[in-house]
């Protein structure tokens, strides 16, 4: 009896078993343009500095901070899996031992709501899907029959059969009740409202349907205000969340409180005040160590270490007399047997020339790009791709950067990371695979000209750094200024080691361009059209698109000669790295009988040219069954206008029925075509010409051309078509708008 009253006595006393603790955060991106690994870069980078031992070194609590002892986050493509996995299921992690593991996905959504490219495999495996462009649903709800249609055939129920399947082994692959999610989205609203953040609601909803635990409430960072200010706030209050010891409670999670968006990384040092007025102050300088100086590896008291979540980057001075330096392109890296820099399938692209357009002549004026594919055995093309281009950044914008890093030598070369800071960075970051974002191998210049985009503003948390101070108020002072890091370092005066330099400037991405050719007529050359991006920022500053500056400047070159019987000159064409991108959401109909409207604005012309290329090709073939095409094309002026006489001649020729062609500016507003792509659409005839050939005969409209203002406003004016020839309300015109998107008969090729 004493014994039992004993074990009573014990039982009370006792304590709770300890809750279990967050041991992992595992970050996951699916990016298009940059922007969603950039951000899932960042966050990685943020819980690592909370992380044990690599807070604030000024910060004497940083061992005490609830996320301590964290592992290394690891930050990766939803698309790339780890040593010996194989499957999209095993992208996601769950803890063992009682520790949490928390997977967070930061996605972008592309096209009519597809996933972006290195996301494409996961999504379309969780969400049973065989395809995308569907805004956002997944292909499997997309393809269910409408009221109209036929009774499900044997075809049919096969399909579903298969899509059952799908769902029965997604479910039972994956014990989905251990696993905790949080979910940002990069969207725009404005450009793209009937997508907006499509694939994150979808990953978020979807996750929670197969029965996972979310830990924090999605997030949809909108990049039509300031998506750096959202994802900046999301991260904060996701941060706090995680500290708070919630996400370990279970029943806790499924609608978590709302958290305060108070910055919770720490700034080390103070800022310093900057008069407006005057000069600005000369920024603090590093001195440069190199390996030859010290074959012990120790570094000399010169230079400034940088903070320590970054490794000390191995200098060594460039020697190889077989390059001018710097180089125009990274091929060499793959060629010497590196990681390669470039996507797969890139190639160096010879210009063949590079010509306006229109007859103005003006800096704003649209240009013509041709670039050759002759000896690129494995480039082709289909009417309707994208061509990718990686730009370089304007050598002199790249001597800025290396004026302030003073004692370094733009042709040092940056062999690796020293041998004591790679021990430690390999223990801290080996589950990201290599911790230095650029390539070894070659010079710092070549890094700043090829490697990062120093043509946008700086993350907050950069700027914070920048500035040695927290309450930056980031929309106000840095994207709405479209403010620069150079900028901000040569304001503060702050010194900055080249670490902190090259491992916080964004990852230069490839650009998109429509290409402006068919490949029936030109299988050895791509078209590129694009216009000149120039304007003032709110201080007055010039700005210059990084990509279009780039290829503005791109003009195949004589060279050599002499006089007389030597005058012969060669022709030196430059190469542009680029890779051809499959677009088959954007295609002209299988059947060539199938009526087409084609709509564009501007740039948007270039898509459209490629598929008149190719229809009046089939025409000159002798194709009899081309079916009716309405072109509607708008212009800032006659002068600003492109491929007018292509247009024309397939009037003659009967491969196009009608052609509207509009302008904005310098005509006489008396004339018919002074007017808006959207006003000629919405007169009476033209309305109803859509309208019958899109619901009555089944007819596909292309969409072209800047998505914020010009795609948007022509969508608004489909619905309102819609509404007055279909006797729809304005929810059934709505509706009606997102049937055709995801029957693929409204296709559009926006750029935000």
């Amino acid at each position: 009896a004493a014994s039992a009253s004993s074990a009573d006595t014990d039982d009370d006393d006792a304590s709770p078993p300890p809750a279990p603790k967050i041991t992992s955060v595992n970050i996951l991106y699916g990016s298009q343009g940059g922007t969603a690994q950039l951000f899932a870069m960042q966050l990685g980078d943020e819980l690592d500095e909370l992380s044990d031992g690599d807070g604030d070194e000024h910060d004497s609590d940083s061992d005490s901070h609830p996320l301590a002892g964290l592992s290394p986050c690891s930050v990766s493509a939803l698309n790339d899996y780890p040593p010996g996995a194989s499957s999209p299921r095993e992208r996601l992690m769950r803890g063992d031992d009682g520790g949490i593991v928390v997977n967070v996905i930061v996605t972008s959504c592309t096209g009519a709501g597809d996933p972006p490219d290195n996301g494409r495999e996961f999504y379309e495996w969780i969400t049973c899907s065989r395809g995308g462009g569907t805004g956002g649903v997944p292909s499997s709800q997309s393809s269910q029959s409408s009221p109209s249609s036929p009774s499900p055939s044997e075809g049919d129920q096969e399909k579903e059969d298969q899509d059952r399947e799908r769902e029965r082994q997604v479910r039972e692959s994956v014990p989905w009740s251990e696993i905790r999610y949080a979910v940002f989205g990069c969207g725009n609203s404005v450009a793209h409202p009937n997508n907006y953040n499509a694939v994150a609601k979808l990953l978020d909803g979807r996750l929670n349907e197969l029965g996972a635990t979310r830990v924090h409430e999605l997030g949809l960072g909108d990049d039509s205000d300031c998506i750096e200010d959202d994802f900046d706030n999301w991260q904060d209050s996701l941060i706090q969340r995680l500290s708070s010891g919630e996400v370990a409670v279970e029943g806790a999670l499924e609608r978590p409180s709302d958290a305060a968006t108070a910055p919770s990384g720490s700034i080390q040092g103070e800022g310093q005040p900057v008069d407006a007025g005057g000069a600005l102050p000369k920024p603090k300088v590093e001195s440069c160590w190199h390996a030859e100086d010290d074959d012990t590896g120790e570094e000399d008291n010169q230079r400034k270490d940088p903070q320590k979540k970054y490794p000390k980057l191995k200098l060594k001075r460039f020697d190889d007399a077989r390059y001018d330096l710097p180089r125009d392109d990274l091929f060499h890296i793959e060629e010497e047997g590196g990681t390669p820099f470039y996507r797969a399938g890139t190639r160096p692209l010879p210009v063949v020339s590079n010509r306006a357009l229109g007859t103005g002549g003006a800096e704003y004026a649209m240009r013509e790009l041709r670039l050759s594919l002759e000896g690129v055995l494995d480039a082709t093309y289909t009417a309707g791709d994208h061509l990718l281009v990686y730009p370089r950044n304007a050598q002199c914008v790249v001597d800025s950067y290396l004026a302030v890093l003073e004692g370094v030598d733009g042709s040092d070369l940056v062999e690796g990371v020293l041998e004591t800071a790679a021990e430690k960075w390999s223990a801290k970051g080996g589950s990201r695979g290599r911790a230095y974002p650029h390539p070894f191998g070659i010079t710092v210049e070549e890094t700043l000209l090829h490697c990062v985009d120093l043509s946008q503003p700086p993350s907050p948390s950069f700027a914070r750094m920048m500035l040695g101070r927290k309450d930056v108020r980031y929309k106000d002072e840095i994207a709405a200024m479209r403010k620069t890091p150079i900028e901000l370092i040569r304001a503060s005066g702050r010194s900055l080691s080249l670490e902190e330099l090259l491992f916080n400037l964004p990852p230069m991405q490839p650009r998109y361009y429509s290409i402006a050719s068919s490949p029936m007529v030109h299988p050895c050359e791509i078209f590129l059209t694009f216009r000149p991006v120039k304007y003032l920022t709110a201080l007055g500053h010039l700005r210059e698109g990084l990509c279009t500056s780039f290829m503005k400047q791109l003009h195949p070159v004589s060279v050599g000669g002499g006089f007389g019987a030597d005058a012969a000159n060669a022709v030196y064409a430059p190469r542009v790295p680029a890779v051809v991108n499959s677009n088959p959401s954007f295609r002209l109909p299988p059947d060539d009988s199938t009526p087409i409207v084609l709509i564009a604005g501007g740039c948007g012309v270039a898509p459209i040219r490629s598929f008149l290329e190719e229809r009046m090709e089939m025409y000159r073939r002798g194709n009899p069954s081309l079916g009716e095409a309405h072109v509607f094309l708008g212009f800032r002026s006659p002068r600003d206008e492109a491929y007018r006489s292509a247009v024309d001649k397939a009037l003659e020729c009967g491969v196009v029925t009608k052609a509207h062609v509009t302008y904005t500016k310098s005509c006489r507003k008396s004339d018919r075509s002074c007017t808006l792509v959207t006003q000629i659409l919405e007169e009476e005839e033209n309305g109803r010409t859509v309208h019958d050939l899109v619901a009555s005969r089944g007819g596909h409209i292309y969409l072209c051309g800047g998505a914020r203002l010009f795609g948007a406003a022509v969508e608004r004016t489909l619905q309102k078509i819609f509404l007055r020839h279909g006797d729809m309300d304005e929810e059934g015109a709505n509706e009606y708008l997102r049937q055709l998107i995801r029957e693929g008969r409204l296709q559009e090729d926006l750029a935000d």
